[in-house]
């Protein structure tokens, strides 16, 4: 299993910008540290912050790692 995650950039006046990167973990993990798949730079993020799970045909969970709240 893997993902496409996208990052969308706005821009004023201007078309937005697309970037785009396959993640071939089965369960990524979001967070701040260097073993991540997905790694943020928000302090606000914990080093391992989140895990991103399918849980059906086309249907996906977020799933908190840590104590800080979030909504998906």
């Amino acid at each position: 299993m893997s993902f496409i995650l996208r990052q969308i950039t706005k821009r004023v006046g201007a078309p937005d910008i697309v970037r785009e990167k396959a993640v071939a973990a089965a369960e990524p993990v979001i967070g701040r540290g260097s073993d991540c798949d997905i790694q943020l730079t928000d302090l606000a993020v914990s080093l391992r912050h989140a895990v991103v799970k399918q849980t059906g045909p086309g249907k996906v969970s977020v799933d908190a790692l840590g104590a800080e709240n979030f909504e998906a």
